[in-house]
């Protein structure tokens, strides 16, 4: 119910540019206020993830909304629960475990390091967010701690829901 609240929001805050013509697989995560508590450092506080493709394209997209968080590095920041999106090519599989995916313009990305029915879990080390600078990457990393990698675990979830994020 949470993902799908945080979904929800997320829907009436931002545009996507591209359609997807067929989402392959969904992910969503709001992180709980107990989880947050326990992860002092964490600045991620729900994440949105589509692995999908486009006719004119043969590779599989990712796309990524994130919903940071108010606390570590971020507490009294301006970018405190901002919304930040990113679009990812992805090499080596549509989605599943061995998949990585990129932002244009050396941005980092993702590796899928574990993937189960229900979820999939990512590890980032170094990845920006938000609005590109000069055409490419974005404006914010996506660090817990500089230099340190992170793991995030999503839950699957409806295919519409990523659906309704790609129009």
């Amino acid at each position: 119910m949470r993902s799908t609240i945080f979904t929800s929001l997320a829907l009436g805050l931002t545009t996507v540019p591209l359609a997807a013509d067929e989402v392959l697989s969904c992910y969503t995560r709001s992180y709980s206020e107990a989880h947050l508590a326990q992860n002092p450092d964490q600045v991620v506080k729900g994440m949105v993830l589509a692995f999908y493709k486009l006719d004119e394209y043969d590779d599989t997209l990712a796309f990524v909304m994130t919903r940071l968080s108010e606390q570590g590095r971020l507490a009294n920041s301006s970018m405190s629960g901002r919304l930040l999106d990113q679009f990812l090519s992805c090499y080596n599989g549509t989605g599943g475990v061995g998949t990585g995916c990129g932002v244009a313009c050396d941005g980092g990305g993702f590796a899928v390091t574990k993937q189960t029915a229900d979820s999939i879990t990512l590890r980032v080390h170094y990845m920006v967010m938000g609005d590109p600078t000069e055409g490419c990457g974005g404006t914010f990393e996506l660090y817990e701690r500089q230099g340190e990698t992170t793991s995030y675990r999503l839950n699957r979830a409806d295919s519409a829901i990523c659906e309704a994020m790609l129009p």
